[in-house]
């Protein structure tokens, strides 16, 4: 009869030891010709863990992939001349070598913010300060735009903005931690980050007045990089190694939909158009890889967990 045979695979970061969501793992069957198919794929989008059933009297190699991260170099794995059942653990430690799984990454401010009614082009506020209040002015943004609306009308009115403030506004900030997070330690090991910040405005005030908030904007995201974690990222922005290129659009891209009439508040300041509009995005993010991230190989460790019970 048949061994039983299956192997259970665990991808991680290499430098946060943290799990990797996200991957696609294959097992390839070695044949004895010296070709080779590709006989399972897996995807987990929720997690680390794969299984996958084997059979025995068979060579394998096992790849792991992801955007963003070195493809894992080949594994091999033998189950000729077992005796019982088996089971095999593979630990796969990815190193990440860009952020294009971070990208587009938006974030989005309240009307006039930070530093309302100034005229300066920097400011020394720091995005973090500003994003709970924004938030928590959510039902306020909602019951203004949507109150002389019809019943059913208001309702839908109402989730759509419940979809914008969870989605994007909380959402963009969850994404800026998150990418701060694995930012340290990618500029631990000497790679060099140039961020492309852009910023925007809706068109409420004139156009000179918004490219200075847009600009504004950007400061504040740069001045969360630089106190984040305590200024954990300030020495890598001190030696170039975190760089910021600044683009101020102001209103330039809005829409011709978005309202900017300041005496109709209720759609300049509070419609989705115009709270779309007011935003910092990170489009691009190049990387300068040092010269040991380019020829050193992944880790892995693969290990037998020994037969069943």
């Amino acid at each position: 009869n048949p061994i039983i045979v299956d192997l259970k695979a665990l991808t991680y970061d290499l430098d946060t030891e943290l799990p990797i969501n996200g991957v696609t793992v294959q097992v390839i069957e070695k044949l004895p010709d010296g070709s080779e198919r590709v006989i399972q794929e897996q995807v987990n989008e929720y997690g680390n863990d794969f299984i996958f059933p084997l059979e025995s009297e068979k060579t394998y190699a096992i790849r792991a992939t992801k955007p963003g991260y070195k493809p894992l170099e080949e594994l091999e794995l033998s189950t000729k001349d077992l005796l019982q059942p088996e089971s095999f653990l593979a630990e796969l430690y990815m190193k990440r070598t860009s952020f294009v799984d971070y990208l587009p990454l938006a974030i989005y401010f309240d009307n006039d913010y930070p530093d309302v009614n100034s005229n300066s082009r920097r400011t020394n506020t720091s995005y973090a300060e500003t994003i709970d209040d924004y938030y928590a002015r959510k039902d306020e943004y909602k019951s203004l735009f949507a109150e002389p609306m019809e019943e059913e009308e208001s309702f839908l009115t109402a989730q759509r903005y419940e979809q914008f403030f969870e989605r994007e506004v909380r959402k963009g900030y969850e994404d800026l931690i998150a990418f701060a997070e694995v930012l340290t330690p990618f500029l631990e090991r000497g790679n060099e980050v140039r961020l492309q910040l852009k910023g925007f405005a809706s068109p409420r005030a004139e156009d000179g007045y918004n490219m200075n908030l847009s600009s504004r904007r950007i400061y504040s995201v740069e001045n969360f990089f630089r106190s984040y974690n305590n200024g954990q990222l300030l020495e890598y922005i001190n030696q170039d190694l975190l760089i910021f290129d600044r683009e101020s659009y102001g209103e330039r891209q809005a829409p011709n939909y978005v309202n900017s009439f300041l005496d109709d508040e209720r759609n300049s300041i509070y419609s989705l158009g115009a709270s779309l509009e007011r935003r910092v995005e990170i489009l691009e993010i190049e990387v300068r890889l040092n010269e040991e991230d380019i020829e050193s190989p992944d880790l892995r460790s693969f290990s037998s967990k020994g037969g069943r019970d």
